[in-house]
């Protein structure tokens, strides 16, 4: 009886690794497994962007003669991301994990799970001390996961 038994949970055991290489592989190409949906471009760049228009750090680094200055300011809000891709249609792009300097710590384990980089750059808009609307170049990288959520990547 205890190697019928042995065998049972074998096979189990067997069973079970399947199915999580098999999920991960779903992932690795689109798949939200919990979801039960495929994921798309625009769907991991939604993604992204809903992570950085909701960041509570909203700053900027502004060049002046001969120096930059990193500044808190208050920016442009957007409604969503499908407002924020409209005004900013290539905003987006995937990049390698882990590539220059700022971005997520994209790990083996979250490649396995299916996790994307992506790389967001676009003109932020943001009211000066003085009141005036300026705008400068802010670019950051977003973990996003197979379901097409942004991840922290301080």
């Amino acid at each position: 009886m205890p190697h019928g038994f042995s065998k049972l949970l074998l096979y189990v055991l067997v069973g079970i690794a399947c199915l999580v290489i098999a999920a991960s592989l779903a992932s690795n190409v689109g798949v939200c497994v919990a979801e039960g949906r495929v994921l798309h471009d625009r769907d991991y760049f939604s993604g992204a962007v809903e992570f950085v228009i909701h960041d509570p750090v909203d700053g900027v680094v502004e060049y002046v003669q001969g120096a930059s200055i990193a500044k808190l300011v208050t920016s442009q809000k957007y409604s969503g991301s499908d407002e924020f891709l409209r005004e900013n249609p290539r905003c987006c792009e995937f990049v390698q994990a882990n590539s220059g300097d700022g971005g997520p710590e994209v790990g083996l384990w979250d490649t396995i799970r299916g996790i994307r980089t992506v790389e967001v750059s676009y003109d932020k808009r943001y009211a000066a001390d003085d009141g005036a609307q300026k705008s400068a170049r802010v670019t950051g990288k977003v973990a996003v996961t197979s379901c097409g959520r942004g991840r922290s990547y301080r």
